[in-house]
């Protein structure tokens, strides 16, 4: 199965990501990770989103991608297919283990 990303997208998916990841991490180390936060912030946000930010510019900041980026995934992958508007889509609950720094490999 090929997967192809759009800048956008790809943008959107890692902040996501960064936010949910700091969700989790707040969950079970929030006191070790508040004094750590408390180092750089004058009050710790809810919202990781200008982190994020920060870490996709700089992710950004190598080599030029072209995008829409394209990536084979061979292996097993398992997920639903919706009817919406008349068109099948894949359901947005898809489990596949493909690093996100897979997307940005060039």
């Amino acid at each position: 199965m090929k997967v192809k990303i759009d800048e956008d997208t790809a943008h959107n998916v890692f902040v996501a990501f960064v936010n949910d990841l700091f969700d989790v991490f707040m969950e079970l180390y929030e006191e070790v990770l508040k004094e750590i936060l408390k180092e750089f912030f004058d009050e710790i946000p809810d919202d990781f989103t200008e982190i994020a930010e920060q870490l996709w510019d700089a992710l950004m900041a190598g080599e030029p991608v072209e995008w829409p980026v394209e990536r084979e995934i061979t292996q097993e992958v398992f997920f639903e297919l919706t009817k919406v508007n008349g068109k099948w889509k894949l359901s947005s609950e898809v489990d596949v283990e493909l690093p996100l720094t897979a997307l940005f490999r060039r």
